[in-house]
């Protein structure tokens, strides 16, 4: 099979996969397509459904590697562990601005960039973790400084949120 054929194969049993694991409750973390177009990983959290087991069934059938590793946390609960974060009154108030949050690929912990407006901050980074840490209930693996903000910023603005494959596209 070639290169292409084999890429667009994962693309399109990612999608499948996706369709039947993105069910409320399920155990979906995170699906990654490998570069080398032959392999699909899926991390999960407890055991995976029929349907999805089907699924891998089938991109198996069609000469694909399907990998299941263990997840910590599902995708729901590192969404709402952002969601914790994102309706926090003390992080808003705090002159910190979360730029993006990044979940790993088993959703065990989050790499998290930020934006302050005190440019001379050097400690912004420590407190930025510990403030993550507390309110989403996710450790943070790391942490960076992103742009600076502008005198009168917003800090109300949804992060860019993302754990590997999941989700494609959320928040601005």
């Amino acid at each position: 099979m070639p290169a292409a054929v084999r890429a667009n194969a994962v693309d399109r049993y990612s999608e499948k996969i996706m369709t039947v694991a993105q069910v409320p409750g399920s155990g979906f973390a995170t699906l990654a397509g490998v570069h080398d177009g032959k392999r699909i990983d899926l991390w999960w959290k407890g055991a995976v459904p029929a349907p999805v087991k089907a699924q891998i069934g089938a991109a198996r059938a069609a000469g694909l590697t399907v990998k299941t590793h263990p997840a910590v946390r599902s995708s729901e609960e590192f969404a709402a562990g952002v969601r914790r974060l994102e309706s926090n009154s003390r992080l808003r108030s705090s002159g910190i601005k979360i730029e993006s949050i990044l979940g790993n690929e088993d959703v065990s912990a989050v790499d998290v960039t930020y934006s302050s407006l005190d440019r001379n901050d050097v400690t912004a980074g420590a407190a930025v973790k510990k403030m993550v840490e507390q309110l989403s209930g996710m450790p943070v693996r790391s942490v960076s400084r992103g742009r600076m903000l502008p005198l009168g910023a917003h800090y109300d603005s949804v992060p860019r949120i993302s754990a590997s494959y999941w989700p494609r596209r959320v928040g601005g």
